[in-house]
């Protein structure tokens, strides 16, 4: 009988480790693709800002964030 109660305590650590090690591998694939959304993220924005300026010096109509509002490099240098 303790031998039944060893092998059932010895099969419970191994699927805890076995869970634990799982857990860990999700939470890194989920860091890494939070990384990488990120990174997209943060070139986007560059990107998106290298345009703006390269419209600004063109004199292009520069879009403020609003979606209604586009404004002309005149306009935005008077508000701010």
């Amino acid at each position: 009988m303790d031998a039944n109660v060893f092998d059932m305590d010895q099969e419970e650590d191994m699927s805890t480790r076995a869970a634990r090690k799982e857990d860990a591998e999700e939470l890194a694939r989920l860091n890494e693709h939070d990384r990488r959304k990120r990174r997209r993220r943060m070139m986007m924005m560059t990107l998106e800002s290298m345009a703006a300026e390269k419209r600004r010096k063109k004199g292009v109509p520069v879009y403020c964030g609003v979606r209604s509002c586009v404004n002309t490099t005149e306009t935005l240098a008077q508000k701010g």
